[in-house]
């Protein structure tokens, strides 16, 4: 394996609600996605804020959103609100590929 690609990942941000990995070798962010509960909604917009604002000062190109442990108890509306502002934020950005590691959990897969 080429030494060069061998690197660590950075752990950039890190909070109760989510986590961002950053391994430069291959320009990809992992982001622990948040549970989503209804007393949380503005405190998951202010990390999402913080995701986006990492994703810029980076200039990350590849995002993987992991919600394999995300926990749902909000509506649709809710989590609608929260996919559109996420989705409108990295609109903003340069990153060029997302992709999600899906739920296991079915309730989580349909409400997302």
């Amino acid at each position: 394996m080429n030494p060069q690609l061998i690197r660590t990942q950075m752990v950039l941000f890190d909070n109760s609600l989510i986590r961002l990995d950053y391994n430069p070798a291959t320009d990809i962010m992992e982001v622990e996605y948040p549970n989503l509960h209804d007393y949380f909604l503005s405190d998951i917009k202010r990390s999402i804020d913080t995701l986006l604002d990492t994703v810029k000062i980076y200039d990350v190109k590849r995002l993987l959103l992991d919600s394999t442990r995300t926990i749902v108890s909000v509506g649709n509306v809710e989590s609608r609100e929260i996919a559109t502002y996420l989705a409108a934020g990295l609109t903003k950005t340069r990153v060029q590929k997302l992709a999600r590691v899906k739920s296991p959990s079915a309730t989580v897969e349909n409400t997302a």
